[in-house]
């Protein structure tokens, strides 16, 4: 879990967290002009993979990926990268 809270620090706050392993990318590459990354997950979990090509603050996310439950292991091939000078991805996972 990641939280950015800026300059502001917060005491006496109190709540419940269910932690999961977490997500790691094993592997990525760039194969006949199409990016492409292997992660691993938690099984039965499913996942959103956003990309952007803006690369200033304020990052636009647009959905490329929603993926129903994989077991642990997701391979995603993006088609369009290629006609982007460059492209960022963020990927979701939900329990």
């Amino acid at each position: 879990y990641e939280a950015n809270l800026g300059d502001k620090v917060s005491a006496g706050v109190s709540g419940t967290f269910t932690l999961t392993p977490a997500t790691t990318f094993q592997s990525f590459s760039l194969t006949n002009g199409k990016f492409q990354f292997t992660f691993v997950g938690p099984p039965g979990s499913s996942c959103i993979i956003y990309g952007s090509t803006n690369s200033t603050h304020l990052l636009v996310w647009v959905p490329l990926l929603t993926n129903t439950p994989f077991n642990g292991t997701l391979d995603f091939v993006d088609p369009q990268s290629a006609q982007f000078p460059s492209r960022l991805y963020h990927a979701t996972i939900f329990p």
